[in-house]
């Protein structure tokens, strides 16, 4: 990636430890879906906060060291995640299974139903797979121009995402909301209420994203406090830096709540391929490298290319809700299409 040798040898042993880690993250994710879709939300929610909770306090111990535990630094960060994630998964499954839903474990062996109920889960998740697959080597990517403009640029860019994925997170439980209500109102062949529910999903999304934008800002004055032993130069750049994602954050929650939520939920998942594809290979990416290397904007280009991501996105997802084909494939499946002259728009 082009960081130096101080800045590598710091983040291999983490990196090594958080990778054996995104095992039990998916695992747990999965398990997590199984319980909404069970109407049972709230046994995630409290397994999660007590999994966070432990990760917290865990990073602290092992990475500052406590009493007799000794520092291990960066490391520590890296072995808190996995310990956590473990336990976590864990609880989530056994919880699942020792619970009286319904669920039993079946082995996917020849004969079984797993292959019928995996070929359906590829087809229709499999463009999404793909959207996030392509959605983490962007990050990739963009990590690897911020190595290019200096450990000061990167040191100052994870501060920036670090502070949004506090409040990024919060709003992100809307999209899975969005497929509920959506897809129910799908399945029942209420288009009235399916365009209803979409729309009161997105105006309460875009209020939570301006109230979460607003204080994602606040955090940007009291960098110093918050970070007292990183140099003013890079905490400049981060003050930059979360005043440009901050005001981004309405383009970015409403395009994550119609491609991975409400277009999703209408089984539209190919076109919310495409426009990743159009917003984060096509604009985003070469924009970055234009404005922050060959353009010399620096830090600010990249980021002022990852504003026009989130933007291009958001106005392709939302010109497609405001069609009807985001939902026809999935009333055709079900035999349940209707002209398009009598939808609701």
């Amino acid at each position: 990636m082009g960081a130096d040798q101080k800045l590598t040898g710091s983040a291999d042993t983490y990196f090594r430890l958080y990778a054996v880690s995104i095992a039990s993250m998916i695992l747990s994710a999965v398990t997590s879906a199984v319980f909404r879709s069970l109407n049972a939300p709230r046994t995630p929610l409290v397994i999660t906060s007590i999994a966070v909770v432990l990760n917290t306090a865990l990073g602290l111990v092992l990475v500052l060291g406590r009493g007799p535990i000794p520092s291990f630094g960066v490391a520590g960060a890296g072995l808190a995640t996995l310990i956590s994630q473990s336990c976590r998964c864990l609880a989530l499954i056994i919880v699942l299974y020792a619970s009286n839903k319904g669920v039993r474990w079946v082995w996917p062996l020849p004969g079984s139903r797993v292959a019928v109920t995996a070929a359906k889960l590829i087809q229709l998740t499999g463009p999404i797979a793909a959207s996030e697959v392509l959605w983490g080597m962007s990050t990739f990517v963009y990590a690897m121009v911020f190595t290019r403009l200096g450990t000061m640029a990167m040191a100052a860019s994870q501060i920036v995402l670090s502070l949004e994925s506090v409040f990024i997170v919060a709003s992100a439980g809307l999209a899975p909301a969005a497929v509920a209500v959506i897809g129910h109102a799908l399945g029942v062949g209420s288009l009235k209420a399916a365009k209803a529910n979409a729309w009161l999903t997105i105006r309460f999304d875009l209020i939570a994203a301006v109230m979460l934008g607003a204080l994602y800002a606040a955090p940007g004055f009291l960098l110093p406090a918050l970070y007292p032993k990183v140099g003013q130069d890079v905490l400049n750049l981060a003050f930059f830096g979360v005043l440009l994602m901050a005001v981004t954050q309405p383009a970015k929650v409403l395009s994550s709540v119609l491609g991975n939520g409400v277009l999703a939920s209408g089984s539209d998942t190919r076109f919310v391929l495409a426009g990743n594809l159009a917003g984060t290979y096509a604009i985003g990416l070469p924009a970055a490298v234009g404005f922050g290397l060959l353009a010399s904007f620096g830090f600010f280009g990249v980021f002022a290319a990852k504003v026009l991501e989130e933007g291009v996105k958001a106005t392709c997802f939302f010109l497609r809700f405001r069609g009807v084909r985001w939902y026809a494939s999935a009333l055709k499946e079900e035999g349940k299409a209707e002209p398009t002259s009598t939808i609701e728009l």
